[in-house]
């Protein structure tokens, strides 16, 4: 390996649908999307400061672009996540947190 530990191409990334988990023998949990778990999440952290959840729904919206739209949560790869936290880790605060304030959805 080149050094790049944290490099999204590596095959160490290469990650595979998991299997139904026997919490949830059902599988549903795999096809839940992502934008269904953001309102749960949400609306567990409701009594967090505004402008926390505001940021963090950011983050989110941005993450949700840079994999290609909702996805379950079962097709949503380790590799992806990478990536993101990659890409993301790069742009300036200013960029981050002012140029997707009027686009993320309110869950």
């Amino acid at each position: 390996m080149d050094g790049n530990y944290w490099s999204a191409d590596s095959a160490e990334y290469s990650v595979q649908p998991a299997a139904p988990s026997p919490a949830d023998p059902s599988g549903l949990e795999s096809t839940r999307l992502f934008s269904e778990a953001l309102r749960d999440y949400f609306k567990h952290y409701e009594h967090r400061d505004k402008r926390t959840n505001h940021e963090k729904g950011i983050i989110f919206t941005r993450f949700l672009e840079s994999i290609g739209g909702d996805k379950s949560l079962h097709d949503i790869t380790k590799a992806e996540c990478v990536r993101f936290r990659e890409m993301y880790s790069r742009l300036p605060k200013r960029v981050l947190m002012t140029s997707a304030e009027s686009q993320w959805p309110r869950y």
